[in-house]
């Protein structure tokens, strides 16, 4: 009996052993690491928040990693791609299949995982689409319209101005903000 039970366990380890050999002579993965850390001279915002927000770094603490595993079955095949920043702008994803769909890539094939530090670059506030800033440029004006319409506060026409003229120096400092031009990896 003892023998009849060995030989069964026998028979079920190398079935079991063959099965996890065809299977992993299947399933082919990579991984890969690059560093997304900006130059200094970039002065890329970190995704802070508070006193902190929209600040760009003074150094650099931790480099700033995008990291990939690619896993295919045969012609199925999936991306997983972390990276050490706040989020992805929302064009991002399409853009990215947009150049791999050459390579026979599709958006369902790719997950995107920020670790959303707020620690880290905010890459929509590089990105030259962003109009985040500008539209932070008129909290004084959307202050002052508040108080007007909910608190029935007047403002004098030099208070008006003076408000003006601050939207207006912000929105262009933003705007005309050089930024070197992101490099091509």
């Amino acid at each position: 009996m003892r023998s009849s039970t060995f030989a069964f366990s026998l028979t079920v380890a190398a079935a079991w052993l063959v099965a996890g050999a065809a299977l992993a002579a299947a399933l082919e993965a990579g991984v890969a690491r690059v560093d997304l850390t900006p130059p200094e001279e970039f002065k890329a915002a970190l995704g802070g928040y508070g006193a902190r927000m929209s600040k760009p770094a003074e150094g650099v603490h931790d480099r700033v990693f995008a990291k990939a595993l690619v896993v295919a079955d045969g012609p199925k095949r999936f991306a997983v791609v972390t990276a050490d920043v706040l989020g992805f702008p929302p064009a991002f994803k399409p853009a990215l299949v947009g150049r791999l769909s050459e390579a026979g890539w599709t958006a369902d094939q790719i997950m995107l995982l920020p670790s959303h530090s707020h620690s880290s670059i905010d890459i929509s506030a590089i990105n030259p689409a962003n109009v985040f800033g500008v539209l932070m440029s008129l909290e004084p004006a959307v202050a002052a319209l508040i108080g007007f319409l909910a608190l029935s506060q007047d403002l004098a026409l030099i208070e008006v101005v003076a408000i003006g003229l601050v939207v207006a120096a912000s929105a262009g400092a933003l705007r005309s903000a050089s930024t070197p031009a992101p490099r091509d990896v």
